[in-house]
């Protein structure tokens, strides 16, 4: 476990050097670092966080939410067949900085309501990725989650009833342990389908 931290730390200081588009995209001699049985399915990618040991990283996801919710200090591993190319990153990427720009701007609205509802368009349109809920545990903030929440204190309690590393529901708590949100991912295709927002230990609105 001692020489996996070492190389995975070194990995990190290689991959920060290197362009910013070709940062964690390979399937080459970082790739061989992972340990057998924790490399993503066909079709499938994986965040690889530096430092974090194999069986507290992330489970496997589609491709275009690794690249989305990719934190600081990670890694994504792409499995075969994937069919990735530097268009799909690139415009991911391009995505998400437009988003961010618009999410900042929402939140400058109407930050204190006083009469307690909740504006629709203070949150992003596209609804959280469940993995936030995991990551944060580790320390680390995702976009979705900083989008969604902010950058306050938060904990969160998950249901993962089938043990697959992905939260069926995350219940959102501030530093003050009052419940701020509740993320719900019925499909199970790791995005939350609902999000239950919440002022003063009162629901206020449902967002689907």
């Amino acid at each position: 476990m001692r020489s996996m931290t070492v190389m995975l730390s070194l990995a990190a200081v290689v991959a920060a050097t290197a362009p910013a588009d070709a940062q964690g995209r390979g399937r080459g001699k970082g790739s061989k670092e992972i340990p057998p049985g924790h490399r993503p399915p066909a079709g499938m990618c994986r965040i690889w966080i530096d430092g974090v040991p194999p069986g507290r990283q992330p489970a496997p996801t589609d491709c275009r939410t690794a690249v989305r919710n990719q934190p600081p200090n990670s890694r994504i591993i792409w499995g075969d067949n994937t069919g990735r190319n530097r268009n799909v990153v690139d415009d991911d990427r391009r995505d998400r900085r437009d988003g961010d720009r618009r999410d900042r701007d929402d939140r400058t609205r109407d930050r204190d309501d006083r009469t307690g509802s909740v504006d629709r368009d203070r949150y992003p349109s596209q609804l959280p990725a469940m993995t936030g809920a995991v990551l944060i545990r580790v320390g680390v903030r995702t976009t979705d989650v900083q989008n969604w929440l902010g950058t306050g204190t938060l904990r969160s309690e998950n249901v993962d009833s089938n043990g697959d590393g992905v939260p069926e529901q995350a219940t959102w708590y501030d530093g003050s342990g009052n419940v701020v949100q509740v993320w719900r991912d019925e499909d199970r295709d790791g995005r939350a389908d609902s999000v239950d927002i919440y002022r003063n230990g009162r629901r206020v609105q449902v967002i689907r």
